[in-house]
């Protein structure tokens, strides 16, 4: 088994969000201070990005792929919290939830993470895997409302190595076969 850090490539929907591709895709764990933002409002925020192909298939089970998000709520009201739902997309469509209704604390930033099973992707290489974010604004009177923004994802992809050993044996067993 092998992983590799995949960084979204393309954002393909965007909505009540401010920003480009170049405000998300570093790593999670080491952000670079830039945030796809909301100018708050009473409609959710949605993320759907996509990422390039895996250097291997993502290896299907439980647990194996993961994605991972830092995000943040505006500060309007210490006390209104809004919430984020974290979803796999396959090609446009819903592959699996990894986390709902998660409130969203912190206003300097927060990591939110989530595994999630690659069986039955439509695209064997993971190359139509996508990642959706959608936040939920908080209740409240309008100038205290707190919505979500977002400042790094990743997919943290777990695949079959390609080859290895395999290669060399075959090759020896052919010179064996052939009395070398």
């Amino acid at each position: 088994m092998a992983a590799e850090r995949q960084a979204p490539d393309a954002i393909l929907v965007q909505t009540n969000l401010t920003g480009a591709v170049t405000d998300i895709d570093e790593d999670p764990d080491s952000p670079d201070g830039n945030w796809l933002t909301t100018p708050g409002g009473d409609t959710p925020i949605v993320l759907r990005n996509s990422f390039g192909t895996p250097t291997g298939n993502p290896t299907a089970g439980a647990g194996l792929q993961e994605f991972k998000a830092w995000v943040r709520r505006t500060n309007n009201s210490a006390t209104r919290i809004p919430t984020m739902t974290f979803e796999v997309y396959d090609d446009g469509s819903l592959h699996a939830t990894i986390e709902t209704d998660v409130d969203v604390n912190s206003t300097s930033g927060e990591m939110h993470s989530g595994t999630w099973d690659a069986s039955g992707l439509s695209s064997a290489d993971g190359s139509t895997v996508e990642l959706r974010i959608v936040g939920t604004r908080s209740g409240g009177p309008a100038a205290q409302r707190n919505n979500v923004e977002i400042g790094a994802v990743e997919w943290n992809v777990d695949y079959a190595e390609v080859g290895g050993l395999g290669i060399p044996l075959v090759m020896h067993h052919r010179k064996q076969m052939a009395g070398n």
